[in-house]
């Protein structure tokens, strides 16, 4: 699925295979596809003097999770070896206890060294075991992203004679210890030719087996973005002469909810909207309902229909059509603030706050406890707390905020969704936001919206106009080396050869 690093660079061509790998690789997994292409876990078992057995199975391995990391560790205390297994999905971490017959069938080895690399890592040390030798080195992490147990675990099965280990010490000293008593746990000391004895543990760890709990899969979700993103500006017109711009400042919050009359929830949850009407007009909430019927034609709809769809439910709110379009982007900014890609289902809505910023999304119906909350959460203050965001509870998470998104990377999300209209349509309103210093975003690097803006221009073939951005990009942020770079690079597309040297030299000169 994803390359191996390119070890000599052929030009940029390697690289750019590479890295594209790598994009594609992530995008299925934002698809919701397997990293390991729903290959169960495997096991095998190393037979002497015959090829290894596949145990999979029989040993309660072959699990379907996308594993990912694996480390080994005498977790219960009994002598054997258990395992600790992570996954990119649930469970994010299963503890495997080995239930061997053969438990305390084992000794167990840790490595201490007189000075610097206490832990003796790279030591290599050998078992005796009469005419058998086993081998194992003392390792700081091993596989991926693992770390096992520090002590070496030898199984011995019904060997039963004298013990001897010889330890090659990092610093290639050889030292012998051969004083084991029995099995157990034992510390070997650079330099004292003498192994001692560790008790086991006083108390044996308890750990109960139990039926994993499933959570019931679905679609609908709650996804409260703590980094405050301006909302697309969309322009919605009605049959009736009405008409609506979201993504402006207003003087109340905003829901806009995605609905279709052969949608059975969407039915539902616009009842309850409508029967809440008292509520929701006390909380100052205004609600702009948008039907996609049409958009899919095997459950087209006519104008009629959606009509006496509404009249049936007695829906109080505004209503609009939405194309394909209003779609599109809402797509796009569901993608941008989580990390699986799903469609977003019918119904779903977007809660704006005044200042035309995402406040909410809602996969699915939302109750009107909930909504009216959340609108009550916005008109206390500005600012949402982090704790918002967090779907459960935990620690304060006041002091380590999580890093605010860049909202060009919903203009670049759209931009690598064929979306390049509206990409270039979000950077003229995000470069908007911050020249008029837009509640919430004073702060937006002008120059950085700029330049990203000029790229997109620059790709879609308007130069001219490209260039009076990477000029913009310059006023703001006059060492901005890529801008001088690709303005000259411009200016030589056009033989201006006046116009390029300049930021050809200064493109050098930031570099």
């Amino acid at each position: 699925m994803a390359s191996q690093t390119p070890t000599k660079r052929d030009g940029d061509s390697g690289l750019d295979a590479y890295r594209l790998s790598w994009l594609t690789a992530n995008a299925l997994l934002r698809d919701g596809y397997s990293w390991s292409g729903n290959e169960r876990n495997v096991a095998y078992l190393n037979l002497p003097s015959m090829p290894m057995a596949n145990v999979s199975g029989v040993a309660g391995l072959d699990l379907i999770d996308d594993a990912r990391a694996l480390a080994l560790a005498d977790w219960d205390g009994d002598g054997d070896l258990d395992i600790w297994m992570t996954q990119r999905t649930g469970p994010s971490a299963r503890l495997l206890l080995n239930q061997s017959r053969n438990a305390h069938q084992s000794i167990q080895l840790r490595l201490r060294t007189n000075s610097g690399n206490r832990d003796a890592i790279g030591a290599r040390v050998a078992l005796h075991l009469g005419g058998d030798n086993r081998y194992q080195t003392a390792r700081a992490g091993s596989g991926y992203l693992s770390q096992s147990s520090k002590w070496l675990h030898f199984g011995l099965g019904n060997y039963d004679g004298p013990l001897q280990v010889t330890v090659t010490w990092p610093n290639g000293e050889h030292e012998r210890f051969d004083n084991f008593s029995s099995r157990g746990k034992y510390m070997l000391n650079q330099g004292t030719g003498k192994a001692l004895r560790k008790a086991h543990r006083d108390v044996a760890v308890s750990l109960n087996v139990a039926e994993l709990p499933c959570t019931e899969v679905t679609s609908q979700a709650r996804i409260v973005p703590y980094s405050q993103i301006p909302f697309p500006r969309m322009v919605l017109n009605n049959k009736k002469g009405g008409r609506v711009v979201l993504g402006m400042p207003t003087s109340a919050p905003t829901l806009m909810l995605l609905w279709a009359s052969w949608c059975n929830s969407c039915a539902v949850e616009m009842k309850l909207l409508a029967t809440s009407q008292n509520e929701i007009k006390k909380s100052g909430l205004n609600i702009v309902a948008v039907s996609v019927d049409g958009l899919d034609q095997t459950k087209a709809a006519s104008k009629d229909q959606t009509d006496r769809f509404l009249r049936r439910l007695k829906f109080p709110y505004a209503s609009f059509s939405g194309d394909q379009s209003v779609i599109d982007q809402l797509e796009v900014l569901h993608r941008s603030l989580v990390d699986t890609h799903l469609p977003l289902p019918l119904p779903a809505s977007v809660l704006l706050d005044r200042h035309g910023r995402i406040a909410a999304i809602y996969r699915g119906p939302v109750d009107v406890t909930t909504l009216l909350n959340d609108v009550q959460q916005l008109t206390r203050k500005d600012e949402r707390p982090v704790s918002a965001s967090i779907p459960f509870g935990g620690g304060d998470f006041s002091l380590t905020p999580p890093v605010v998104m860049d909202p060009i990377q919903v203009a670049l999300t759209f931009y690598q969704g064929d979306q390049s209209v509206h990409a270039r349509n979000y950077m003229r309103q995000l470069i908007h936001i911050a020249e008029t210093k837009a509640v919430g975003h004073e702060n937006l690097n002008r120059g950085e919206l700029h330049y990203f803006f000029a790229t997109l221009l620059e790709e879609s073939g308007q130069v001219k106009d490209a260039v009076h951005a990477y000029k913009y990009a310059l006023s703001a942020n006059p060492e901005k080396w890529e801008a001088h770079r690709n303005l000259a690079s411009l200016y030589y597309q056009q033989d201006q050869w006046k116009g390029a040297l300049p930021h050809l030299q200064k493109s050098g000169q930031f570099l």
